[in-house]
């Protein structure tokens, strides 16, 4: 017993030199850092620092509802843009192929496409035109509808597929004017017999023709007065009564006309004041235009 206990005052007695130089250390580090804080003011927070938490990383650099490339709220650019409908986000873009005159497909704009096909012109397609071999009286509507003359004839000549009507007159009436109830076509209006009439719509009412209207639905010359009740531009003679809608034949109704071997203004509509009107019991023709 008496050699333990001088044994244990050694041990503790010899720590007590370490612990005051731990103690001296410690309060060096202490002073050393309120130094720099006045000095340089607070540390910069650095992301490699191992002791900043993960969640102090975020907050110091993106918002974690975020990321590169995304809109506010997670959503992604690619997704954005597919549901928008403002295409993808990819790099690559896709364009339709342009359309191509002379390619066999109809497509776009195209009328028609086929190179073999004489009444296919720059893809568009030509309109028939004929004035009728036969006169009506101007109550021409009462056995039916305006075009009923046209096809009727048409369809003797061959022109119509399956009977299909397909072919209206050149005629205006008070409800409206002829340019109302005809195709405006954008490619030429061609004659019985070949010859052209005009390129288009635009060139026939602007009085452009190339040859008269007087080939017929056979293809045969025919110099003829022709009910019309229009103007050169497609729009209604405003002095004719156009035989009370084309149902009448009394004397005392009139309507405009014009003669189809004429190149000028006078195919539609004949000048000369004193028989412009024509009563409408007298016999003329038609011209017929093919529709689409």
């Amino acid at each position: 017993m008496g050699v333990y206990k001088p044994r244990r005052s050694i041990v503790l007695y010899g720590l007590i030199p370490l612990v005051g130089c731990g103690l001296e250390r410690d309060l060096k580090h202490v002073q050393d850092l309120a130094e720099s804080k006045i000095d340089t003011g607070p540390p910069e927070m650095s992301t490699s620092d191992p002791h900043l938490s993960t969640s102090t990383r975020s907050e110091t650099t993106t918002d974690p509802g975020t990321s590169s490339g995304d809109f506010p709220g997670g959503t992604s650019t690619t997704s954005f843009l597919e549901e928008t409908g403002l295409g993808s986000a990819s790099s690559e873009s896709t364009q339709a192929d342009p359309v191509q005159c002379g390619d066999g497909q109809v497509e776009g704009d195209e009328e028609c496409d086929d190179p073999d096909d004489a009444s296919c012109r720059a893809c568009l397609k030509d309109r028939l035109v004929f004035v009728t071999s036969t006169v009506v009286a101007g109550n021409f509507a009462e056995a039916g509808p305006l075009e009923a003359e046209c096809n009727r004839l048409a369809d003797l000549a061959g022109l119509l597929v399956d009977h299909e009507p397909r072919f209206f007159p050149w005629i205006s009436t008070a409800a409206g004017d002829a340019s109302d109830y005809l195709h405006h076509a954008r490619g030429r209006y061609v004659l019985r017999n070949g010859a052209v009439l005009a390129n288009d719509w635009d060139a026939l009412v602007a009085g452009e023709l190339q040859n008269p209207p007087n080939i017929d639905e056979y293809g045969e010359v025919w110099d003829v007065a022709v009910w019309t009740g229009t103007r050169p531009d497609g729009t209604r003679v405003p002095e004719s009564t156009q035989c009370n809608n084309w149902l009448e034949d009394d004397p005392d109704f009139t309507g405009a006309w014009g003669y189809s071997k004429r190149l000028d203004a006078e195919w539609t509509q004949w000048a000369d004041a004193d028989v412009a009107l024509s009563p409408c019991g007298a016999h003329q023709a038609l011209y017929c235009f093919e529709q689409p």
